[in-house]
């Protein structure tokens, strides 16, 4: 073992806690740097998020109106159809009932001619 004396032994220690004291700083300066250049990016994260969000609720809103145009035309198509073939059936119905009143008539005459 080798003695180093006393005043030695103090500036030893007293380089050593310069040089741990300035690693101390420095790990501070590069934790206080790092924490900006992560706050900045969570920053640049949040607006580009946002951004995508306003440009995504946009492209749905439209396609909602799209879609919702496109069901209104279909259901004013499905109510003419429907109209049509009630207005068509409506014919068919009045059709038939006089020719049912004619035939009715008709037999109301040919009866009352066979009972005279």
């Amino acid at each position: 073992m080798v003695y180093i004396p006393h005043h030695e032994q103090v500036l030893i220690l007293k380089a050593q806690s310069n040089h741990f004291h300035h690693l101390d700083r420095d790990l501070r300066n590069e934790t206080k740097t790092l924490r900006e250049d992560f706050q900045e990016e969570m920053k640049v994260l949040r607006e580009d998020f946002r951004e995508g969000m306003k440009t995504m609720r946009e492209d749905l809103q439209g396609e909602m109106k799209v879609l919702r145009g496109d069901l209104r035309e279909e259901m004013k198509a499905l109510r003419g159809d429907m109209e049509g073939r009630f207005e068509q059936v409506m014919r068919r119905i009045d059709r038939f009932m006089f020719w049912s009143l004619g035939i009715t008539v008709a037999a109301a005459a040919f009866v009352v001619n066979y009972l005279k």
